[in-house]
């Protein structure tokens, strides 16, 4: 291997030294077709999003020439309070015109499915009876849950704090500030389950959905060995199946890409779940999962129906 080796760069320096134009080309040509591959693979994920967002503009074309009801006049729509302090939620509701009755609630469980540390005084909405969903295929973009004006709705509150990453793991971890927003870079918890590595990809590919989709703002993490875990805002569960599909199809196609473009830089590869890819999700704030990738099929299975 080491005569060899030798051969090889005599070879060049004798090239250099003769045909140096020759040999400069020779040398140019496997770093411009790196180049190449590379902008191919930013131009083809280019595509399938302007692909996405032509199939959406159609689709809501098409949709603003049917008649969308109007909301009742006596139906107000009820704030998203899930994980905010009840200051903050009180402060909706007094905004939206309702009232609010604050009930101590145990909600770890929804605290660890979405990896976030709650306080005392973190609120938390159920179901109730005087909650009213408007479907979207009915009401458009005023979908939503709405309560009468003027009526008290029961939200609970968590006294005592929790912390997620003790539940997971057992062991302390670090305080993270409650906020009213999914945060702008992802955990990066390092258990045995999870590839340091792939925390990085996980960034790379939070930073990439979030400048080809503009209507979402995302987080991702790494989890369970590896599987890449993207939260949406909470009003994305609320979109109708088919919507979710042709979405959850685009963001698989930008997450093979992403991958691919950060392995190659990172000589990182992964045969995670029998895939050449991470293992793909798609989850709202509350927990709801959206959509995961199928090993069997290689493609994406919406988990709710609208």
């Amino acid at each position: 291997m080491t005569k060899l080796l030798k051969l090889i760069v005599n070879f060049f320096i004798t090239m250099l030294i003769h045909r140096p134009k020759l040999t400069l080309v020779i040398l140019f040509i496997p770093i411009f077709l790196a180049f190449y591959n590379s902008q191919m693979e930013v131009n083809r994920q280019s595509l399938i999003i302007a692909d996405y967002h032509s199939k959406q503009a159609t689709t809501s074309t098409n949709d603003k020439s049917k008649k969308v009801k109007d909301v009742p006049d006596n139906l107000v729509k009820v704030p998203d309070v899930n994980f905010k302090t009840k200051e903050h939620v009180q402060a909706l509701f007094s905004q939206a015109g309702l009232k609010v009755e604050f009930v101590p609630k145990n909600f770890d469980h929804e605290a660890k499915v979405n990896t976030r540390n709650i306080y005392i005084g973190d609120s938390y909405l159920d179901s109730q009876p005087n909650l009213q969903y408007l479907d979207s295929d009915e009401y458009g973009d005023n979908y939503g849950y709405y309560a009468p004006k003027g009526s008290t709705i029961v939200v609970g509150y968590t006294d005592h704090d929790y912390y997620y990453k003790d539940d997971k793991i057992g062991e302390d971890s670090q305080s993270i500030p409650s906020s009213t927003s999914s945060s702008s870079s992802p955990p990066t918890n390092t258990s045995s389950s999870e590839n340091p590595d792939l925390n990085e990809y996980a960034i790379f590919l939070q930073d990439t959905i979030n400048d080809f989709v503009a209507e979402y703002r995302v987080t991702v993490y790494q989890k369970e060995g590896g599987a890449m875990h993207v939260v949406f805002p909470q009003d994305i569960k609320y979109e109708s199946t088919a919507h979710l599909q042709a979405f959850s199809d685009a963001m698989l196609e930008v997450h093979r890409s992403a991958f691919y473009l950060w392995s190659a830089e990172k000589n990182f590869s992964t045969t995670n779940g029998g895939t050449d890819i991470p293992i793909f999700y798609m989850d709202s704030e509350d927990g709801t999962r959206i959509a995961e990738y199928s090993v069997l099929s290689g493609k994406m299975k919406v988990k709710i129906r609208n």
